[in-house]
């Protein structure tokens, strides 16, 4: 009794050798492409705490000059609290949250305005850090002027910021200048020196 074999050239398959190489493939693909997919996303959240952080200090700026009064951007430990206040310790940063607060008697001391602030932002992501040079530790002030009643530089940094030197690429950096104006920059940009997460 003869056997006969039919081929059908419709089903197909792989060898395992084929399967192999497509795994490598597939394999390399991944550990390429899941650290710059990494490396995107910290980059796009970076841009995203720092524009917030300018934007609430543009809108201090702007309602003191349409308060005639100054406004205060100050950090607060607790922003999800039921009546939120600055905090004056300062081991409290900007990336614990943050509130804009009116100073209607101009007398520099806005604690009995705080229970109805502004504007309450709360805290940024915990692998991300928000610090500022010691005049801008943890308050920022605008005069009815629009003028800044402190100037400095704040840097935010994102994990990819293990080492300053190196890394500095990745940080952001928040510059309040004395007119009031601010402005956002990379780490590594000449217009700025800042060498650490920690300024001082």
């Amino acid at each position: 009794m003869t056997i006969k074999h039919y081929h059908n050239p419709s089903i197909q398959g792989f060898t395992v050798i084929e399967l192999l190489v497509a795994m490598s493939v597939v394999a390399i693909v991944l550990s390429v492409g899941v650290p710059s997919f990494q490396s995107i996303a910290r980059t796009s959240n970076s841009a995203a705490i720092s524009n917030e952080f300018l934007k609430s200090l543009a809108m201090a700026r702007n309602e003191a000059i349409k308060r005639g009064y100054p406004v205060y951007i100050c950090a607060t430990a607790d922003p999800t609290a039921s009546n939120p206040v600055c905090s004056s310790v300062n081991s409290t940063k900007w990336e614990d949250g943050w509130l804009l607060v009116l100073d209607e008697d101009d007398d520099g001391d806005f604690s009995d305005q705080a229970e109805n602030p502004l504007v309450v932002h709360e805290a940024i992501r915990s692998d991300y850090s928000l610090n500022g040079q010691a005049a801008i530790k943890n308050l920022i002030g605008f005069e009815a002027t629009g003028f800044a009643k402190q100037a400095g530089n704040i840097v935010l940094c994102n994990p990819q910021v293990a080492n300053f030197a190196t890394d500095k690429a990745f940080a952001r950096v928040i510059r309040v200048n004395g007119s009031g104006r601010s402005r956002v920059f990379k780490g590594d940009s000449n217009a700025i020196s800042v060498s650490s997460c920690t300024p001082t």
